[in-house]
């Protein structure tokens, strides 16, 4: 058995994604954590969003650390992630700091031209994160080391990338790191549900997306068999019944698939499989595939249905169309399987009137078809345009000023950005869909979480909400300015009483 020497502490650190963001699942650092070997590395996984004094933990993990690694994506968690930086950066100043993720995949050597970033790994981390610790151990040159970036001597060295590897060859996630409980979501319904993984990358070339750029659209997933056995031992020994695939896209092998369901079938698995990421055309599928996956526990599929207007998913090279959509509800209406359905509004050089006008009657055939079937949650989103993404030079072109540093990208969030092509009432109308007139219409809200004393305003505001949806009148939102005043009051609220508790 190896031993462990001196400075073989690997510090891993997952940053908040958002502001009030509790009990993520760090399914990155895991991933790149289970390639090392802990015989001969003390291995300390550092969560921000189960953690309450994670700074703490971070001087007093640091001591003798070989490394620390960060893994963040684009907006909120750039910020916490510099924040923590600069913490390792006062106390321990030579040990390099390792960044992974999507961003810093993405615009690796504007990230690592930040003081807190020593090195950036691009793309699948898992292999190159191995021989990278081996080589800072030995106290090795980083020259020819695929899939990275990194400082010598102030000079900037990018070296070549590394080619997607096959996830088979990976090791199972080491759950024993963290305090995995703490990342289960529960309800009062029994449900105990947990993020999971069975494959990377994707092979489509939807021009919105920066996976192609990240993976270069390519994909690998685990075997049916490997797939199936892990899930059943998150069910024995963390007591799952609820499993959130973030798969980027899950429906890529389609006999994969149907071994998986029949595997879960045949060890009578009791269990839900939810938010699974699919694309319309899986309407094209079979009825007895369809009726397998949901004997398996398929309960919701996240489907990526983008627009209403043809014009906009040729734009983004969905090769999907418009039908596809009502095809692929029909089929979950059917089969008894939820929808979560994902559509943007305000693409560059796209009509932004009519496609709007086009999404709104998409999603209002939608919930006709599955009106007392299926459920249906709307997640309904403004364009935003990443880097990586083919669409980003476009909008670039349409007048979009990307940030320049990697700091400034720490501002760059979802819900706040705001085109210069879109006109104000177009954002304006799409936040109070996706906020407020959607969840009601779709039942996808929790009064308990929207009312300040009783439930009587909510139920008004609900009931606005429906009317406007039947006679599509969303022209002076009053009550969704009150619907957003008393969230926020609510949440300035919880904040100071957090503060108040931390205090004594």
């Amino acid at each position: 058995m190896a031993s462990k020497s001196k400075n073989s502490k690997i510090i891993l650190i997952y940053p908040k994604p958002g502001k009030l963001e509790r009990g993520c699942l760090p399914l990155s650092l895991l991933a790149i954590a289970r390639m090392i070997d802990f015989h001969k590395y003390d291995v300390k996984i550092i969560n921000s969003t189960t953690d309450d004094n994670y700074k703490q933990k971070i001087i007093e993990y640091g001591k003798e650390a070989l490394c620390f690694g960060i893994s963040c994506m684009t907006s909120y968690q750039i910020q916490d992630a510099l924040n923590i930086a600069a913490i390792i950066k006062r106390n321990y100043p030579s040990v390099p700091i390792v960044w992974g993720g999507y961003h810093p995949s993405l615009l690796p050597e504007q990230t690592v031209r930040h003081s807190c970033v020593d090195i950036v790994i691009k793309g699948q981390g898992e292999r190159t994160f191995q021989e990278l610790i081996s080589r800072l151990s030995e106290g090795s040159s980083l020259e020819n080391l695929r899939g990275i970036v990194y400082k010598k001597e102030n000079n900037i060295v990018n070296n070549p990338d590394r080619s997607f590897e096959d996830i088979n060859n990976f090791p199972p996630i080491p759950y024993h790191l963290i305090e995995t409980e703490k990342c289960i979501k529960k309800n009062r319904y029994g449900m105990r549900a947990i993020d999971y993984i069975s494959s990377q990358g994707c092979p489509y070339s939807c021009g919105f997306c920066c996976e192609p750029r990240f993976c270069k659209r390519t994909w690998t997933g685990l075997k049916a068999e490997r797939v199936v056995d892990e899930l059943e031992y998150l069910v024995n020994n963390f007591n799952i019944n609820t499993f959130i695939i973030r798969d980027s896209n899950f429906f890529v092998n389609k006999e994969r698939i149907e071994k998986i369901c029949q595997r879960i079938i045949e060890k009578k698995l009791k269990i839900n499989l939810r938010g699974v990421n699919a694309r319309t055309d899986l309407a094209r599928w079979s009825d007895n595939t369809w009726k397998c996956m949901r004997n398996a526990g398929l309960d919701e599929l996240l489907i990526g249905a983008e627009s209403g207007s043809q014009d906009v998913l040729n734009l983004i090279n969905k090769n999907v169309t418009v039908e596809d959509t009502f095809f692929c509800a029909e089929k979950c209406a059917k089969h008894g399987i939820n929808i979560c359905l994902s559509l943007m509004i305000g693409l560059p050089t796209i009509n932004t009137h009519e496609e709007t006008e086009k999404t709104i009657q998409l999603i209002d055939r939608v919930l006709k078809i599955c009106k007392n079937k299926i459920k249906v949650r709307v997640l309904l989103f403004l364009y935003t345009p990443y880097p990586g993404s083919d669409l980003y030079d476009l909008a670039i072109n349409c007048g979009f000023r990307p940030p320049k540093t990697f700091e400034e990208w720490q501002n760059f969030e979802l819900h706040k950005f705001e085109a210069p092509w879109v006109l104000k009432k177009y954002i304006r109308l799409t936040r109070q869909l996706h906020f407020n007139i959607l969840r009601y219409v779709t039942n996808n809200v929790n009064f308990d979480g929207l009312v300040w004393h009783t439930r009587i305003p909510a139920k008004i505001i609900e009931k606005m909400a429906i009317l406007r949806w039947r006679f599509k009148f969303f022209s002076f939102p009053i009550e969704y300015q009150i619907f957003n005043y008393y969230i926020s009051l609510k949440k300035r609220v919880g904040h100071i009483l957090k503060l108040k508790r931390s205090a004594k």
